[in-house]
């Protein structure tokens, strides 16, 4: 008896089922046959307006009006298939394949692909006589408009590319009103500065079944950008005459490669930006890790760790110092790279002493220094010294509008790598960054967002891209001046010929250690010297700043003493040229 109720339920559950899918089938029959020609007449009444192919963009200058990337002009046939049958689509499929020498299939899959009321590229740039068997043929669906296309002038390797909208940022570029098929920036400036690159396209209204244009599009702002192309060409020249010749060197075995930042301290534009990386005999470009690779700063920070100290009254204007070495229990002694003597805060600077940093942070965290004993800090000198290079721009983002890394910062904080910390041994940056913090140094504390653009073209009115400050140094002016004329006297000594004489230059040098994995095993265990230049000029005014950073140059704590000079040829001569440039 109760399977009898089961069973009867069940039957009426399918009758259900059944007549659900009828209606369901009646439904579809009505909207995609009977009555398909009355719903897309509604689906064309939906769209009041519809708009051209994507607009062309804008082009892109230098500084100077050096055309760098304009637009040329190619035909292209498009296809749209509302309102076309079955049967007309197999014939057009036929007359192109004929026409264009390709296969049906691949035409086929071009019409069909997308939805069903997008456009459809079938071919770009077809011939004159392509063209005209076409328009002499008159098919249906078939039109030939006007594509504009980048051509890229010059080389400058930040540009960028455009393309279609990618799948990850469709709802992005939809939210901003652009529509699936345009073409959009996908990287580096053409995407940074895709809103005001991007064109206006013409605009149709729907007005008895036919659109009729009521605004005529307009081709994209043109952009400058603060970039000048002819230093920066050189700049590059030098670059890759410079890593091929120190392959030729002793001891270069694991060097490879080298950045190069000219930057104005004043607003914060990059003039010149260029990183080159040899790979067998073939030179390639790697500018784009100057915004993502990390390096220890080295003793080029120092000057940022000066101002800790006078900011926290652990170091006064004019202080002597004995440079020992400093020597904490179960650790080798900690040194300057030699010993020298009594000396002041400005000395410190001028010879690199790693012993005046240590005793400042010893200061700093109010620790007792005694020779091979423990050494405890009582504050968190660590984030106490972090906080203040962020001031400079060190261990935080730039601001740049590019794609960056913020770089690495140690997750210990004990007093041996606190030291370490304080001659730029232990957090890492990028040479973006230490381009920023020689910039807010040149400039007297102000911490400038790097700018790649320096304006655009509205209407006929040039749109200045302004210099954004984003903090001051939160310390007295005289300290900064102390640093830089620390800086000024490096160049006597560390610094020595890093940028002509006659330019009047300040800067700091540094040395820093990494490592590398030789054998691709996850394990860094091969240490390597890298050096760092960062330079300003002149040191009464500055119009420029340089940062060049040159990675494993050497194979650190060995025997050989010979370390190639390549970072500081590639100093000295972009210097050159930029003076030579703006006298």
């Amino acid at each position: 008896m109760k399977n009898k109720k089961i069973n009867k339920r069940i039957n009426n559950y399918r009758k259900i089922i059944v007549v659900l899918f009828l209606i369901l089938i009646i439904k579809i029959t009505d909207i995609d046959i009977l009555k398909h020609k009355y719903y897309l007449k509604e689906y064309k009444k939906s769209l009041k307006y519809t708009y051209s192919l994507t607009a062309p963009r804008g082009l892109i200058y230098d500084r100077n009006g050096v055309l760098i990337v304009d637009n040329e002009y190619v035909d292209i046939i498009r296809y749209s298939g509302i309102d076309i049958t079955i049967r007309e689509e197999k014939d057009i499929v036929v007359k192109l394949s004929s026409i264009l020498k390709e296969d049906k299939k691949i035409i086929l899959n071009k019409m069909r692909s997308g939805y069903y009321f997008d456009i459809k590229t079938i071919k770009e740039n077809p011939t004159k006589e392509e063209c005209e068997e076409i328009k002499k043929l008159n098919l249906k669906g078939i039109t030939i408009d006007k594509m504009w296309k980048r051509r890229y002038l010059k080389k400058f390797p930040l540009i960028g590319t455009v393309g279609n909208i990618p799948f990850e940022k469709k709802d992005y570029f939809l939210g901003q009103g652009y529509s699936l098929n345009d073409i959009v920036g996908t990287s580096f400036i053409e995407e940074a500065y895709d809103s005001i690159l991007k064109g206006e396209k013409d605009k149709y209204v729907l007005t008895n079944n036919q659109y009729k244009l009521v605004r005529e599009g307009n081709k994209g702002k043109d952009i400058y950008l603060t970039i000048d192309i002819n230093l920066q060409e050189r700049v590059e020249k030098v670059l890759e005459d410079e890593i091929r010749e120190s392959k030729k060197e002793k001891n270069t075995e694991y060097y490879d490669h080298s950045y190069v930042i000219i930057s104005d301290p004043n607003t914060g534009e990059i003039l010149a930006i260029s990183g080159k990386k040899i790979v067998g005999d073939k030179i390639i470009d790697v500018t784009s890790e100057i915004l993502t690779s990390t390096i220890q700063g080295g003793s080029s920070v120092k000057g940022a760790s000066h101002i800790v100290g006078y900011k926290t009254g652990a170091l006064k204007i004019g202080e002597k110092r004995d440079d020992i070495c400093i020597k904490l229990k179960n650790l080798d002694a900690k040194c300057s790279w030699r010993y020298l003597g009594t000396i002041n805060d400005l000395d410190a600077l001028k010879y690199s002493s790693n012993s005046f940093q240590y005793q400042t942070a010893i200061k700093i965290g109010k620790g007792k220094y005694k020779y091979n004993k423990n050494l405890k800090f009582k504050n968190d000198t660590l984030n106490i010294y972090r906080s203040i290079f962020k001031e400079f721009g060190l261990g935080i983002k730039t601001g740049i509008d590019l794609n960056e890394s913020e770089g690495y910062k140690g997750n210990k904080n004990n007093p041996e790598l606190i030291l370490d910390f304080s001659v730029g041994q232990y957090d890492t940056y990028t040479p973006i960054q230490l381009s920023q913090y020689i910039n807010t140094i040149a400039n007297n504390g102000y911490r400038l967002k790097p700018l790649l653009l320096k304006g655009y073209i509205l209407g006929n009115k040039f749109i200045p891209n302004h210099k954004k400050v984003l903090n001051e140094v939160d310390v007295d002016k005289k300290y900064i001046e102390r640093v830089k004329k620390g800086f000024r006297m490096v160049m006597s000594g560390t610094g020595y010929n890093y940028i002509p004489k006659k330019y009047l230059p300040a800067g700091k040098t540094g040395t820093s250690t990494s490592y590398l994995d030789l054998n691709n095993d996850g394990i860094v265990e091969t240490p390597t010297t890298s050096n760092i230049f960062l330079g300003y000029a002149p040191y009464n005014k500055p119009i420029a700043t340089f940062t060049v950073i040159s990675p494993n140059v050497k194979l650190a704590y060995t025997k050989s003493t010979y370390k190639t000079s390549v970072n500081k040829r590639i100093s000295y001569q972009v210097a050159q040229i930029l003076f030579e440039i703006y006298k």
